[in-house]
């Protein structure tokens, strides 16, 4: 309940962060340009991990590699060929590591299960006080 109730007070809070940009008349362009740069860096952070993530751990060939054997048979016991297997594979990988960065920006890193995902959650937590928090406080 509390890991529903916080995805929804964070994706009100960039709905409220974006209207106010939009909305408000700044005093200085030192605060303009500062508050710019905050909701700039809530959205390229997440782009920057997508295009990071699936590089490495998606489009890297050792890791995306089936057992050699599989390439040599032309159909397993399931009558799916090794080639089948191997796109279905990054298929899945591409989705997997472009969704979990992007949950960043809108929060809902916050429904994963902890003990599965603790590297994202400490991550997303990290960025929600550091970029968008503290600096959002001394604007």
């Amino acid at each position: 309940m509390f890991r529903v109730l916080g995805t929804c007070l964070q994706v009100g809070s960039i709905v409220a962060d974006f209207t106010y940009f939009f909305k408000h008349t700044f005093s200085s362009k030192q605060l303009y340009v500062s508050y710019i740069v905050i909701l700039g860096i809530r959205c390229l952070v997440p782009l920057i991990a997508v295009i990071k993530n699936t590089c490495v751990k998606v489009c890297n060939k050792e890791n995306n590699r089936l057992r050699a054997l599989d390439y040599l048979e032309p159909h397993n016991e399931d009558g799916i060929s090794a080639k089948q297997k191997q796109s279905e594979h990054t298929r899945q990988g591409c989705l997997l590591y472009s969704i979990l960065p992007l949950m960043y920006f809108t929060g809902s890193y916050r429904l994963l299960n902890f003990k599965n995902f603790p590297s994202e959650i400490g991550t997303g937590l990290v960025l929600d006080f550091f970029c968008y928090t503290l600096p959002l406080l001394f604007i």
